[in-house]
């Protein structure tokens, strides 16, 4: 039990480690000064789509670690999990198929990420994209049955709190906060941060409608849907590299040539996208390990955490100065938006339920007072349990 214990740790701590580890990389990418061809002018790394490709390159390598467990598994004579009731097990041909249009929405979700991070502070941006919460909320409420069910006084509060915890941040990135190197235009990074937001969520419900049937594990779906990113930016780029971009019209949206010759010179950029490729991997294989051992919520929780790393290293290392409107601003919007998301995946159980379902099962007030013993299990709580910093496990979930 305590190796357990300390194993689990292990997790979180990695979990934290690289999911700032693969935020700080790509942001450290984006502030190098390189000429992008032979006796051109030096000019910043601005390859949003070519990062958003690597980042499926590390999803994809998942399979490797996919590998492994098998592997071990099958060497102590793991039995695997029993086929759950209305279940089917997955089958590379034809489910494969079933990963396309979650991806498709996965791709969009990231490039605008990834756009944001360029424009706008890796603080801002991640405490921004807890807004898919939000947008899941309302298609969630629009689609399921069960959703509108679960519903309760917590999860208004928590929607509430979150959204005005976001509010605050975009406008104090906006109006506090000044174009620098680290964030060249505040109020694109916050717009593109919103966008990634609405398509993550857009990802998460297509997950939910295409692949409820199927069971498999959670780092098999994610080699899944970087397998189809891959391909369809090796479709797009070249694409890319002809069509004028929409926030430079002077560049195209990609320089392939350019993003060659940049990293030829470079040695950070050398350094900082293998690094990058392995906190990709580390990140979702701790993730999913977390979620096994703990549960969803738990890697929630975890992930929130990624976000106070990166201010402190954001300081430390000067890619954000204080200022005491606007740092202290983001600030009360940070808790705001983290405070939200507790209350309404009922982590933190400080607003009482009124339906008596809800009472019954998670009880009236601070988590005490129901007549019933909690049962209900992880794969039945609502899909915002399941969103860790743009990753399910496809294995928790239930038809919900």
């Amino acid at each position: 039990m305590m190796k357990d214990g300390v194993f689990l740790w292990i997790l979180v701590a990695s979990m934290i480690l690289s999911g700032a580890g693969s935020t700080m990389t790509q942001k450290a990418q984006q502030l190098q000064i390189v000429a992008p061809c032979q006796g051109c002018t030096a000019e910043s790394f601005n390859h949003s789509y070519m990062q958003t490709f690597f980042m499926f390159m590390g999803e994809l390598m998942c399979i490797f670690v996919w590998l492994v467990i098998q592997f071990v598994n099958k060497q102590r004579k793991v039995e695997a999990p029993p086929l759950k009731e209305g279940k089917r097990y997955y089958k590379f041909y034809p489910n494969v198929f079933l990963f396309l249009v979650p991806t498709v929405c996965d791709l969009i979700s990231s490039t605008f990420n990834t756009i944001s991070l360029y424009y706008s502070l890796p603080s801002v941006r991640l405490v921004l994209s807890r807004c898919t919460t939000l947008f899941i909320a309302i298609f969630s409420f629009c689609i399921w049955r069960d959703y509108r069910k679960k519903f309760d006084l917590p999860q208004v509060v928590g929607l509430l709190m979150l959204f005005t915890g976001a509010a605050i941040t975009a406008v104090a990135s906006i109006m506090f906060s000044t174009s620098s190197e680290t964030a060249k235009n505040p109020t694109i990074g916050v717009v593109t941060s919103i966008l990634g937001s609405l398509f993550a969520s857009f990802f998460y419900v297509s997950e939910e409608v295409f692949l409820r049937k199927i069971q498999t594990t959670g780092l098999m779906g994610v080699s899944n849907e970087g397998g189809w990113g891959m391909i369809i930016y090796a479709i797009l780029l070249p694409i890319f590299n002809v069509v004028p971009d929409p926030f430079d019209t002077t560049k195209k949206m990609e320089n392939l040539a350019g993003w060659a010759f940049q990293v030829k010179t470079s040695a950070v950029l050398q350094y900082t996208i293998p690094i990058y490729l392995v906190f990709t991997i580390i990140l979702n294989a701790s993730g999913m390990e977390i979620t096994n051992r703990a549960s969803a919520a738990t890697r929630s929780t975890v992930g929130a955490q990624v976000t106070i790393v990166i201010w402190i290293i954001s300081f430390a290392i000067g890619w954000e100065s204080w200022d005491t409107k606007s740092t202290l601003t983001r600030i009360a919007g940070f808790i705001l938006v983290t405070l939200g998301a507790l209350i309404y995946n009922n982590i933190f159980k400080i607003i009482p339920f009124l339906k008596q379902y809800n009472i019954k099962s998670q009880g009236r007030w601070m988590g005490k007072g129901g007549k019933e013993e909690q049962k209900i299990r992880e794969s039945e709580t609502i899909l915002a349990d399941i969103i860790v910093d743009g990753v399910v496990d496809v294995e928790q979930k239930e038809n919900i």
